[in-house]
């Protein structure tokens, strides 16, 4: 379309023109700026007021906000000067408007800040607003006829399509075809007018007699929803947009609720030329009564039908493909305009461009509605029952914003809701934990309607494993949150309170438990784990305040408290494939003092040793640098140097395994093995003394049980570090060792010693 109406303007293409309608507006600079501010009450308050007033010709006003910080529970609200006419925006209908307002007739504006209870921060920047100009612009005519036979007309399915900026406007209809049956009904107009909507309005009232607009209630306009808009805009017979509109903020409405009326999209063409066909639109018109003065330029006194609806009669000219051809008058604003046989009511195609003059030469062109893209999106976004409605048809839902969805049209599915008031229309998603920690799943932002989450672990049908469920926790939108496997698969519904329907985003995050400083896991000493870092932001403390400057990502967070005054060790060595680094802190999270780290000592993992004081707590922090993949790791923890050295010596068969941490307030077990007869165990010094080939004697016997199994703990005596002793067992009721008569009546086993060495 860019090119054809560049050609236009070149001279190359004088007779053919895209029915879009020349600027009515203007942007104004006008700075409007509340600062910040907080709200201490238990209820929300009004903390900010101010006036938008430009010059008394203007007729008409849309506020633009540059900027605004509106917290939970606070709202712009905007007052018109002339009329009383009021808008309330929050953050979500704030995005959904543009960062704008509806249209407000009248030169003054007054704006209020209204602060959430508790809210700290809210404040608006207003940069420039978009208002009436106060000298119309004339485009040029394009009748079919040498007169204006145009009429005033009110089909509730046929809208104004403002724009700020650019064009003033165009118009657009609600559409639907056999097939339609759901609870919405989607726009359709004009290829160049869809790819810049901002506005449709109904219920337009009459214009001034200056030409300039008057705008319905706020009740009557709605926001184009820019990210549904879909279309082409290639030239004659390609040129369609089709797209939906968010409630109104006012009445919650959606269009085709409030309008209650859609036009039938026609299953065929008309087989005969000459078929009367009505187009319906909002064009430029500057006569109170038909005339063939001037129509199509409002310039003068007689404005009052200027950019309302209304209909004309003409003859259908015949089809090539998706072109339809018509003789209809169409002035400027008629763009994405219904052609409908006017028998019947359905629409043939969609107006786009005119090479019409008074002198009865030229012809109306518009996109023919058995498009078949433009067909299938009428039918897709009109249809019932969205293919998500139950469990079996469960959309994948990305990690991630995803969206816009929608449960129009959806039925309440089993098993019954454990939350919310009454709540239905349902839609279901599933998704394969993407980490192992918490996974969480909000509609908080871009969603129209009040919402409930329920989250089930495993598959569709019964048993179902509930995991969760959630109302009303950011504002009307929801967050649900469960502790979850890698790997493991899941199941997320979206219902509607009180059977509420719209459209919603979804966000999807998997982050480790211990993402934290706060949320640090408790080690213990020797492996822990596995634990994965997929998932986990970057909670680092800054360059300056890390004990090595390293630029890291996906760190978790670990907790040890030392028993001892000793050497403690963490390390990734053989516990994992990921390319670790390791950070050593101690104090608490708001105020870390860094220590040490550790980075790649043992190939790509790490160790890290400090000397530790007993009783302190120590944070570990686990990362990866940027140009390394997160995944699952283990930690060894060492608080001491000790060491278990095994001495040969036994015999017959007599096995000692020996366990725990050979350091300070360690605690240490030994135990035999094979359930012995008659066993023994002792501790003392090393010794080697021979008794009977090939047993030994490994450990003086200065402390003896009689059991098979020994567990002490060490002192957190520092005199002790370096400290050596001997354990070692025996079965005085064996079947094999030291031969009777030796050491026993019976043969005696006896098990190797066990040297500890106390670190």
């Amino acid at each position: 379309m860019f090119a054809v109406r560049l050609l236009c303007v070149l001279g190359l293409i004088s007779s053919l023109s895209a029915e879009v309608d020349p600027p009515e507006g203007q942007w104004m600079p006008y700075a409007l700026r509340s600062g910040a501010h907080d709200n201490a009450s238990a209820a929300p308050a009004v903390v900010y007021q101010g006036v938008v007033a430009l010059a008394p010709s203007v007729p008409w006003v849309r506020v633009h906000f540059a900027a605004a910080q509106l917290p939970s529970g606070s709202l712009l609200r905007l007052r018109s000067f002339r009329d009383g006419e009021v808008q309330e925006l929050d953050a979500q209908r704030l995005r959904e408007w543009g960062q704008g307002s509806a249209f407000f007739n009248g030169h003054a504006v007054i704006v209020e800040l209204v602060a959430g209870a508790g809210a700290r921060g809210a404040a608006f920047e207003i940069e420039q607003v978009w208002c009436g100009r106060t000298e119309p612009v004339a485009p040029p005519e394009r009748l079919c006829t040498p007169s204006d036979t145009r009429v005033p007309s009110a089909d509730p399915a046929v809208g104004r399509l403002l724009y700020s900026g650019l064009t003033t406007g165009c118009t657009a209809f609600l559409a639907e075809t056999a097939a339609s049956n759901g609870a919405s009904r989607p726009f359709v107009t004009s290829g160049s007018c869809g790819s810049s909507a901002h506005v449709v309005q109904f219920n337009v009232p009459a214009s001034n007699a200056d030409c300039s607009l008057v705008h319905p209630p706020v009740a009557d306009q709605y926001a184009v929803d820019t990210a549904s808009v879909v279309g082409a805009n290639n030239g004659i017979g390609d040129s369609y947009s089709v797209f939906l509109c968010f409630p109104n903020a006012t009445s919650g409405l959606t269009p085709y609720q409030a309008q209650g009326a859609a036009l039938r999209l026609a299953p065929a063409l008309p087989t005969v030329v000459g078929t009367v066909v009505r187009l319906i639109g909002f064009a430029v018109d500057g006569n109170d009564v038909n005339s063939v003065a001037d129509p199509c330029n409002c310039a003068g006194i007689y404005g009052a039908r200027n950019r309302v609806q209304q209909s004309d009669l003409g003859p259908f000219q015949g089809a090539v493909g998706n072109e339809v051809s018509h003789r209809v008058s169409s002035c400027s604003g008629t763009g994405g305009a219904p052609i409908l046989v006017d028998a019947t009511s359905e629409v043939i195609g969609v107006h786009t461009h005119t090479s019409c003059q008074i002198t009865g030469a030229g012809r109306g062109i518009a996109t023919s509605t058995l498009h078949p893209s433009l067909r299938q999106l009428v039918e897709t976004l009109s249809r019932t029952t969205p293919g998500n409605d139950e469990c079996a048809g469960a959309v994948t839902l990305p990690e991630g914003i995803s969206g816009p969805y929608t449960n129009l049209g959806a039925t309440l599915s089993s098993p019954s809701w454990t939350c919310g008031s009454a709540t239905g229309a349902d839609v279901w998603f599933r998704f394969v934990a993407p980490c192992s920690g918490g996974a969480i799943v909000n509609t908080c932002a871009n969603t129209d309607f009040d919402t409930v989450v329920e989250y089930f672990r495993g598959g569709c049908g019964a048993p179902w494993v509930r995991a969760g469920c959630s109302d009303d926790f950011c504002g009307t939108g929801s967050v649900l949150g469960m502790v979850v496997t890698r790997g493991e698969e899941c199941l997320v519904r979206v219902g509607g309170k009180n059977g509420a329907v719209g459209r919603f985003q979804l966000e999807l995050t998997c982050r480790p438990l211990n993402d934290a400083c706060t949320e640090a896991f408790e080690l213990r000493e020797g492996w822990n784990g596995p634990y994965d870092n997929r998932g986990a932001l970057h909670h680092a403390p800054p360059l300056a305040q890390q004990p090595c400057p390293y630029f890291l990502m996906f760190d978790t967070w670990f907790r040890y408290t030392a028993r001892c005054d000793a050497d403690l060790t963490f390390e990734t060595c053989g516990g994992t494939t990921v390319d670790t680094l390791l950070h050593v802190y101690r104090g608490d999270c708001a105020n870390l003092i860094p220590l040490t780290c550790g980075v790649d000592e043992c190939g790509r993992q790490s160790r890290a040793t400090l000397r530790a004081e007993g009783g302190v707590t120590y944070y570990l922090m686990v990362a990866v640098q940027p140009s390394a993949q997160p995944g699952d790791f283990q930690i060894l923890v060492t608080e001491g140097r000790g060491t278990f050295t095994t001495e040969a010596g036994g015999c017959g068969g007599l096995a000692l395994q020996t366990t725990g941490s050979p350091n300070l307030g360690g605690t240490v077990r030994c135990e035999l093995q094979s359930a012995p007869s008659a066993p023994f165990l002792w501790v003392g010094l090393p010794i080697a003394l021979p008794l009977c080939a090939p047993c030994t004697l490994r450990a003086t016997p200065e402390v003896v049980i009689g059991a098979s199994v020994l567990q002490a703990t060490i002192p957190c005596d520092a005199s002790l570090l370096g400290g050596q002793l001997s354990v070692q067992g025996a079965d005085f009721a064996a079947a094999a060792g030291c031969p009777p008569g030796v050491l026993s009546p019976l043969p005696v086993a006896f098990s190797d010693g066990v040297r500890i060495t106390i670190g």
